[in-house]
């Protein structure tokens, strides 16, 4: 039987409305989901709050919401997310990326078929949005 790791994502977010229910769609499809969400907000000014609540309410998977009272900043905030995970390992997660659905369980298969590994970086394909 193969062993099965705690998988956590840090999303940092800052007034992300107009890319983040894409990006938390694509982790909704994921074929294998995570364990938990951490999402660290910046103190946004639109209505990223809304959607990350809505979307706490249709996924099998726990989502907490960290909202800063100030902004942070980027790094700062993912900082924010990092040390709120639980699980053995942590992905980070920006809220303009979109993932394919086999993302998560791809890395995870890396990580327990290479026990030593430390780290794993993925290519990243640039899109343009409108």
């Amino acid at each position: 039987m193969k062993p099965k790791l705690s998988l956590s994502i840090a999303l940092a977010s800052y007034s992300g409305e107009r890319y983040l229910r894409e990006q938390l769609g694509s982790i909704a499809r994921q074929t294998r989901l995570p364990d938990e969400l951490v999402i660290s907000d910046d103190a946004s000014v639109d209505t990223t709050s809304t959607i990350v609540h809505e979307f706490t309410r249709s996924v099998p998977f726990p989502v907490r919401f960290l909202r800063n009272s100030e902004r942070l900043g980027s790094t700062r905030n993912f900082e924010n997310a990092i040390r709120a995970c639980r699980g053995d390992i942590i992905f980070l997660c920006d809220q303009d990326d979109s993932w394919y659905p086999d993302k998560i369980a791809r890395i995870e298969q890396y990580f327990i078929n290479n026990p030593n590994a430390g780290a794993v970086f993925t290519d990243g394909d640039v899109v343009s949005r409108p």
